[in-house]
C-alpha cells in the first residue's frame, strides 16, 4: 500500500474483525463470555502491529465489513459475501432511479452500506460496516452505470476538475520515473567504456537494455496520461 503512488487510496476491507485491523493501538476486548458459542471471536494475535502499519501508511481511507469485535457474514446461496454484495449492488446504481451526477461517491456508498449491511444479517447477529475517510472530498469511486445517468450525453473523465489533478499528479511522478531510468542508463554507458572484459561489457549491455525497456514503459503510460487530459 506504501508503494502506491497515488494521493488518495480506499481500501475495502471484506473480513472477520475488519475494524480491528486498522486501529491503531487498540485496547478494545471482546466479551466472548456474553455470547453465543458459535459467535465467539478468537483470540487475535499482534493486531495493534497491523494497525500501526496502517495508521502510517498517508493518504489512506478505508472501509470494513465489521466493527473490531463483528465477524462478516456470507448468506446461504450467496456467492459474495454480505457486504460485497451490497457493495457490488450500490456500484451498480441499485440505490437510485437516476444520476445527476454522473459518478457513484463515496458519501452515497457509505450510506447504502452502513444500512444494507445491518439490515439484512439474520437475528441475533449483528454486523455493522466502519470506516475511516481521510480527506475533505467526496471521493468519486466510479461511473454510474450509463443506463441511469439522466444526460443522454457520454461522460468524459478529464471534464471533473479532481480528476485531472489527479492525473497531473501521476503524470510529474513518471517524469521522474522517466528522468532517474535516464541517468541510470547515461551512468551505465559511461561504466562500459572503462570495461575491459568482455563478459561485463555483455552484462553492462543487458542492463542498459533492461533500463531503456523499462524507460519506454513510463514513455507510454505517460503519453497515454497526457492524452486523457488534453
Amino acid at each position: 500500500l506504501n508503494a502506491i503512488q497515488s494521493n488518495i487510496k480506499v481500501l475495502f476491507l471484506d473480513c472477520c474483525h475488519a475494524q480491528g485491523i486498522t486501529l491503531k493501538g487498540s485496547d478494545e476486548t471482546v466479551e466472548n463470555d456474553s455470547k453465543p458459542e458459535s459467535i465467539r471471536e478468537p483470540e487475535l494475535n499482534n493486531v495493534d502491529e497491523l494497525g500501526d502499519k496502517f495508521f502510517d501508511i498517508p493518504n489512506l481511507s478505508y472501509i470494513s465489513s465489521c466493527r473490531a469485535e463483528q465477524q462478516s457474514f456470507i448468506l446461504k446461496n450467496q456467492n459474495n459475501s454480505l457486504f460485497t454484495q451490497c457493495l457490488i449492488e450500490v456500484l451498480r446504481g441499485k440505490h437510485r432511479k437516476g444520476f445527476d451526477d454522473p459518478y457513484i461517491r463515496v458519501t452515497e456508498t457509505l450510506n447504502y452500506l452502513l444500512r444494507e449491511v445491518p439490515a439484512k444479517v439474520p437475528s441475533p447477529y449483528e454486523q455493522h460496516p466502519a470506516f475511516n475517510i481521510r480527506g475533505e472530498q467526496d471521493l468519486i469511486l466510479s461511473f454510474a452505470p450509463k443506463i441511469k445517468r439522466k444526460s443522454s450525453g457520454s461522460v468524459q473523465s478529464h471534464n471533473d476538475d479532481f480528476l485531472i489533478e489527479m492525473t497531473k499528479e501521476e503524470i510529474r511522478d513518471i517524469e521522474e520515473s522517466i528522468k532517474t531510468k535516464m541517468d541510470e542508463i547515461k551512468a551505465l554507458r559511461r561504466s562500459k567504456l572503462t570495461l575491459l572484459d568482455a563478459r561485463f561489457i555483455y552484462r553492462t549491455d543487458l542492463q542498459i537494455m533492461d533500463e531503456e525497456l523499462e524507460k519506454e514503459k513510463y514513455v507510454k503510460k505517460w503519453k497515454a496520461l497526457k492524452a486523457q487530459i488534453q
